[in-house]
């Protein structure tokens, strides 16, 4: 994800990712002023923001790094939206995007178009 690139928090705030080193993110109000800024601390200083979600006081960013590993390639780190601190790091065992089957249904989460994370599913044919 490139810098200044923009989502939508669930709190009505919009959240640029600014570039930088370290990297920034300005939360804005929908009447436009500057709330804060928020420098985050990733896990790596190569790692790239490639997905940022938020919602309620916690915005999720995952970092895409340059391991050779698929599996070591995504760290998800949950951040304070109002300090920037980090809450928790994980970093998943697997490769691919997280999906559930029940039955003939299929289920995976996904980002739509206003950057809010929500839960798709649909009937397998």
């Amino acid at each position: 994800m490139p810098g200044n690139t923009a989502v939508l928090g669930s709190d009505g705030n919009i959240y640029f990712v600014l570039d930088g080193d370290p990297m920034k993110v300005a939360v804005v109000s929908p009447a436009g002023d500057v709330l804060r800024t928020l420098t985050l601390r990733g896990p790596l200083k190569l790692d790239v923001i490639d997905g940022i979600w938020v919602s309620g006081s916690r915005m999720l960013v995952s970092y895409e790094s340059q391991a050779d590993s698929p599996k070591a390639r995504h760290i998800y780190v949950l951040y304070d939206t109002e300090t920037g601190e980090v809450e928790r790091m994980y970093r998943p065992d697997f490769a691919g995007v997280p999906a559930c089957l029940d039955g003939d249904q299929i289920s995976v989460l996904m980002q739509n178009n206003s950057g809010i994370v929500e839960l798709g599913s649909a009937n397998l044919q």
